[in-house]
Formats: structure tokens, sequence, C-alpha cells
């Protein structure tokens, strides 16, 4: 499974820097980076929600 998502997280990590070129280019502003940017923290931050931190992972 770590194998996997490294190297789905290398996959994506490749294509960052053209999206965000792309939105420069169509937009003229860093203001559609930043706040898919700031999206993406929001999703991450709801599902850490979920995380229960005090259960072992043999009660999972």
């Amino acid at each position: 499974m770590n194998a996997v998502a490294s190297t789905e997280h290398g996959t994506r990590a490749r294509h960052v820097p053209i999206v965000v070129g792309r939105g420069l280019d169509r937009w003229h502003s860093w203001n559609a980076p930043l706040w898919s940017v700031a999206g993406f923290y929001v999703v991450a931050a709801l599902c850490w929600t979920r995380v229960d931190a005090g259960a072992t992972l043999e009660e999972g």
C-alpha cells in the first residue's frame, strides 16, 4: 500500500506546476491556485476529523 501511495503522490506532484501555470496564464492571477490549495487543506482537515486517535489498529 505504501508503494502505491508514494507512486501516486509523485505522479500528482508532477502535474501541479503544469496546472498552476495554465491557471496563471488563463486568469493572470494567483487567486485560483491559492484558493484550490486552500480548498485541498479544508478537505484534508475534514478527513482528519474521522480519525480516532485513541483507537488501536486492532480495534479499527
